[in-house]
Parts: structure tokens; sequence; C-alpha cells
């Protein structure tokens, strides 16, 4: 019975304490073979007679290794046979890791163990060198630090952003966040209150800002099949484990698990009130970031503003919002100019920044456009803002005026509603135009229909130029009664 039990690992930790064990036992083969090479260089190497006793410790502690693995091995198989298996287990099988891919990403949690203190093992010359003794199979193995590798194409693992002139082998890697909870068996929380305040604070300066979402999506007025695709979407970002997991959705998609959603449509109709609903939904701070604001004239500014807010986001677990994004929206350029290639690296590292990223983004624009191929392969779902029909224009006059305004007895919303289709953004700048001027007649003065159509006809204007389309002959493309 005692050695059945010695036999299994009784939880994946166990497991993992011993795999730890093995990846420090192979740091130290790999500082000595090391040593070894530098001795080799000097003129004292080839003074000495027989074997050196470095050689000697190298090749007894490689044996040591194999010894160990061995062991390790079948004892992990003993525990596969007797219980349920491990997260670690399940997460290789989901995205079809390589026995090369499941070594790398043992010794990137590894490091993660480390903590901040000596021995990790980051970058990727070393990593590949400590787990094959070999250089040349060390250089057949960086294919799986490539670009296009399951670890980096799928999010499981992430390159830190390289220095000028250092190549892919040079950078440091990392497991992501995604990795680590499915790994772990832990599931994301969230971040409100005063954890929320701390994280905003330790967040560096840059071309964003943080909000605290004020409500949530069952507050926002909208047309039944926009919110039934939001509503699919808080889903996907809550329970997509689901898909990946227990449908294995995970095996068949090129892109990690992040989500990418465009909200399009007309100035007004509740693109960024959505954004911020969709965060307030999920207890998230929404990370803005108007795109127009990313760009600079400065070479390699535009890209380093683009990593600094995808980093932002991610370090403090928001909702990132990319508001009026229509300069990214359209192809990349074919023209050979500096400014088309500058233009085109700036596409495509947000293209690679959207790829990686691991919480819910969110993309708008007031324009139709036609996508970037890369980009719509990226997007879960592309959902287009109309103009609300006479039964949201209601609901939304109603919303937007408080039980304590005097209302006159003569005040019809409906009516108002079925006159004038104009947005919610339209319809709340006429609601404050008529509550004010009601209002500077004096305390006791009612606010009448009166008030209200006099607004909604100066916003009727207003968003009559707005909805105008570019040609030659100008047609309006709503009508109003």
């Amino acid at each position: 019975m005692r050695r059945e039990a010695a036999s299994t690992y009784s939880d994946q930790f166990e497991y993992l304490a011993e795999r730890f064990e093995l990846i420090r036992l192979q740091s130290d083969a790999y500082a000595l073979r090391s040593e070894a090479g530098d001795f080799e260089r000097t003129s004292r190497w080839n003074d000495r007679h027989g074997k050196n006793h470095l050689l000697g410790s190298i090749d007894d502690l490689d044996r040591t290794i194999q010894r160990r693995e061995e062991a390790i091995r079948r004892r992990h198989r003993e525990s596969e046979s007797h219980g349920p298996r491990f997260p670690i287990d399940q997460f290789v099988e989901t995205h079809q890791l390589t026995r090369e891919e499941y070594d790398i990403l043992l010794v990137l949690l590894f490091n993660e163990s480390a903590g901040r203190g000596q021995g990790r093992i980051t970058s990727g010359n070393d990593i590949l060198n400590l787990l094959f003794t070999s250089h040349v199979e060390a250089l057949r193995a960086s294919r799986y630090l490539s670009a296009s590798s399951t670890l980096l194409n799928h999010g499981l693992v992430r390159a830190l952003p390289e220095e000028e002139g250092c190549n892919f082998l040079r950078s440091s890697y990392e497991v992501t966040e995604k990795t680590l909870r499915e790994v772990l068996g832990v599931r994301a929380r969230p971040v409100s209150g005063e954890s929320a305040q701390a994280m905003t604070e330790a967040l560096p300066d840059g071309p964003f800002r943080l909000l605290q979402p004020r409500f949530s999506l069952d507050r926002v007025v909208l047309d039944s099949a926009v919110r039934q695709q939001l509503e699919d979407v808080l889903w996907q970002v809550n329970d997509g484990h689901v898909l990946f997991e227990d449908w294995e959705l995970g095996r068949l998609l090129e892109k990690g698990r992040g989500i990418v959603i465009l909200l399009s449509g007309l100035p007004g109709t509740g693109k960024t009130m959505s954004a911020e609903a969709l965060a307030g939904s999920l207890q998230r701070q929404l990370l803005i970031a108007d795109y127009s604001q990313l760009e600079s004239k400065w070479i390699g500014e535009t890209e380093k503003n683009i990593v600094t807010v995808f980093r932002a986001a991610r370090d403090s677990g928001a909702v990132l919002l990319l508001d009026e994004a229509d300069a990214i929206l359209a192809g990349r350029l074919e023209g050979g100019h500096y400014n088309d290639r500058a233009y085109n690296r700036q596409v495509s590292l947000l293209l690679q920044e959207l790829e990686q990223f691991e919480g819910l983004c969110i993309l708008t624009t007031n324009r139709e456009t036609s996508l970037d191929d890369g980009l719509a392969r990226r997007l879960g779902a592309s959902i287009n803002f109309g103009v609300p029909g006479a039964a949201e224009r209601e609901r939304i006059w109603k919303s937007l005026v408080s039980a304590r305004v005097p209302l006159a007895a003569d005040v019809d919303f409906t009516r108002l509603a079925g006159d004038f289709a104009l947005c919610g953004g339209n319809i709340k700048n006429a609601v404050v135009s008529a509550l004010r001027s009601a209002a500077r007649r004096g305390a006791r003065t009612e606010v009448g229909q009166a008030d209200f159509i006099r607004a909604a006809e100066s916003e009727k204007s207003v968003f009559m130029k707005t909805t105008r389309p570019i040609g030659f002959k100008p047609r309006e493309r709503y009508t109003y009664s």
C-alpha cells in the first residue's frame, strides 16, 4: 500500500515540484558546460592530461538528470492511471503541444515560481541550450519560439518587447496570464474597489485614461439584435472555457482566446456607452485610448504608444476601448513611400498586439469602411449600431428625464419619439437643452412639449448634416414628419 502511494503524485503541485528540481539540475549542467567551453579556449585546457574533472562532473550530472527524468515520467504515468488528469496535461492536450513545447512551458512556469529571484531562465538562447545539450539541436528547436509557433501564435507564451537590434532568440519570454490560469485552474477575478484604485495608481502615464464604469448593459436602451450580440460577447468572456476546453474549440483556432469586437455606426448611437456598459457588466475598468492620440510624427513613437496601451490594459485587467479607430481599419498600403511603410508597420504591430491580448478589446468607428484582411480575421464580432426605432427612442426619452423634473401635462414622449428619428446622443442633447431653457424661466416653471420640440428640431438639423452620405448628389437618409 505504501509503495503504491509513493509511486503516484498526490497532486499536480507535487509533480511540478519534481519537474522544477529537474530544471535546477539542468541549469547547473548548462552552467558547467558553458564553463567547460571557456576552459577549452585557453592554453590551460591543453596542458591537462587525462579527462578533466569538470567534464567528469558534467557527465555525472547528465546521468543523474537522465535517471531523475525517467523516474518522474514513470511516476507521472502511474498517477494518470490512478486518478484524474492534471490540469497541465489537459492544457497540453487541448493545445496539442509537442514534447519540446511542453518542456519550454515547464521552464517558463519554473520562472514564475521563482518570482524575481535568481535562477530565472528567460532568454530564448538560454531556454533552448538548457533543454538541448547540442547547439545544433538548440538551433533546430528555435522554431518553437518563432512568431508562427503554437506557443506564441495561440497566445500561450509572449515575447517581451525587444531592444533595438535584438533578435528573437535573445529576447525574453514568459507565460501569459491565460496560460497560468488554465494550468493552475484559477479563474480571473474582477477588479474593483481599493484593488482597482491601487492598480490604477501603479500604471504608467500614457495616451489613455481609465474609467470606472457607472452602469451595466441592462441600463442601456438597445435594439434587440444588438443587445443579443453584446450579451453573446459577455457570455464568451465569462464562460468561454466551455467552447475552448469542453468543446475543444481551442484546438481549431489559430488565435488566442482574447475577444476583439468592432462597434460601428453613426455618432450618438451608443457605441461608447455600450463599451462602458460591457466593462460595467464584467466589473472591470474601461481603458480608453483615442487612436488619433496614439499617432505621432516621431519615428517609432506611435509603435511605442500602441505597446504601452496594450500593456496597461493587460496589467490592469481592464476592458480596452480603441475609440475612433478609423485610421487602422482600412487595408495596408502598397506604395513604397516611407509613410506607407511606417503605416503598414503600425497596423502590423497593432494586429500582433490584438493577437496576444487576452482580454476584451473594443474598436469603434463612425464610418463604413472596408476592413484590413488581417483585422477582419481577428474580429470576434462586428456590431452595427443603427438609428434606434420609435419604441427604443421613447424609452431613451423617458430614461433621460428624472421623476423630479416638473413636466407639463402636454408632454408626450411617444409622439416625440415618433416625430424625431434621432440617435440616443442627440436625444440626450435635446433633453439637456429643453430642461435648461425651462429652468431659466424661473423656479416654478414646468417643462412643456414645446420645449422638447424646439430642442429636438435643433438636434434634427445637426443630425441631418452628419448623416448626409459622401457623393455628388446630397440626399437625406432619413425622412422626418
